[in-house]
């Protein structure tokens, strides 16, 4: 299931799903994107990414994150 599907969130990039692994373009590092640890009406702005394998999280803009299939790890 989506991100959106599940918050009835229309504008989040359909790729963009829980554990879905991505490409911070902001800083190159590469991430599996976490459950939202809230719950908005508006759809988020920013998403909650932990490295591969563990690690400390940290959040990226959505808009600055492109999926990771094929890309190697920064």
């Amino acid at each position: 299931m989506t991100v959106e599907a599940a918050a009835g969130w229309s504008s989040l990039p359909e790729w963009l799903t829980v554990r879905a692994l991505v490409i911070d373009t902001g800083t190159g590092r590469r991430g599996e994107v976490q459950p939202w640890p809230y719950y908005s009406e508006k759809p988020p702005t920013s998403a909650w990414l932990r490295p591969e394998g563990g690690g400390k999280e940290w959040t990226a803009p959505i808009d600055g994150l492109r999926p990771a299939r094929g890309q190697p790890a920064a």
